[in-house]
């Protein structure tokens, strides 16, 4: 019969080994949620950088079509998949400056057609290209086209193009009553989005589509509403490309 001395050893050598399989346990079931994690991160990052990328709207200029908080996943490889052109981190505007990588655009299975809604480099954004911002607008021009708009009417090449039914613009509200006030509420009721106060306590200015500003119009304290007309004697500097005095 074993003495109680190598009884104890016995426990003691056995005591280490158990905590070995407790921590090789511990490290087992860690990876099994690390390793699925870090395949699943490489996986999105694959697809967004070659085929897919997803984007949320921020502002509402394409509501009607598009709300804000929408989420879009938009393909890179209908219009050809463009090659980078800066070296840094993925999906961000951190990059080493001066570092210009030879790029090209990879031909696509589709070309852009007027009326597509595509996603671009906000062109006066001052990063290179592949880390300016993203802005999403609908194709109205396609190159060779000469644009203008007349009365709020887009001509192309001396054709006019009438407003979409979901295409919203600025107008100009006259009320009867300079003491009405015309709540957020009370118009988004009637369709229309957004609104701001003038010089004149008479006069509110609007976007909306057509049909919200002939209901703003039905209304008993509106006297009329027309849409609004910028001077054409007066630049716009917020076009792009700026400094060319557009009117």
């Amino acid at each position: 019969m074993p003495d109680a001395p190598s009884k104890q050893k016995r426990r003691d050598r056995a005591r280490p080994r158990r905590q070995r399989n407790e921590q090789d346990d511990e490290k087992g079931a860690l990876r099994e949620w690390v390793d699925p994690i870090v395949f699943a991160v490489v996986v999105v990052l694959i697809v967004r950088a070659f085929f897919v990328d997803m984007f949320q709207i921020p502002t509402p200029s394409m509501e009607k079509n598009l709300l804000v908080g929408d989420y879009l996943f938009v393909s890179k490889l209908h219009y050809g998949y463009r090659t980078p052109i800066t070296l840094g981190i993925p999906f961000t505007q951190i990059y080493v400056p001066g570092v210009r990588l030879p790029h090209t655009r990879l031909p696509g299975f589709d070309d852009v057609d007027r009326g597509d809604a595509v996603v671009f480099n906000y062109p006066a954004d001052p990063h290179p290209v592949d880390r300016k911002m993203h802005y999403i607008k609908r194709v109205i021009g396609m190159p060779g086209d000469t644009l203008s708009v007349r009365d709020k009417v887009v001509h192309i090449d001396g054709e006019p193009r009438p407003l979409g039914k979901k295409m919203e613009q600025q107008w100009t509200a006259y009320k009867s009553d300079p003491r009405v006030r015309l709540s957020g509420r009370r118009l988004a009721r009637i369709g229309v989005d957004s609104a701001w106060a003038t010089r004149s306590p008479t006069k509110v200015r609007v976007n909306a589509t057509t049909s919200a500003a002939r209901r703003l119009q039905a209304l008993a304290y509106i006297d009329s509403v027309r849409a609004f007309i910028a001077d054409r004697r007066t630049a716009d500097y917020q076009l792009f490309p700026p400094g060319r005095n557009y009117s």
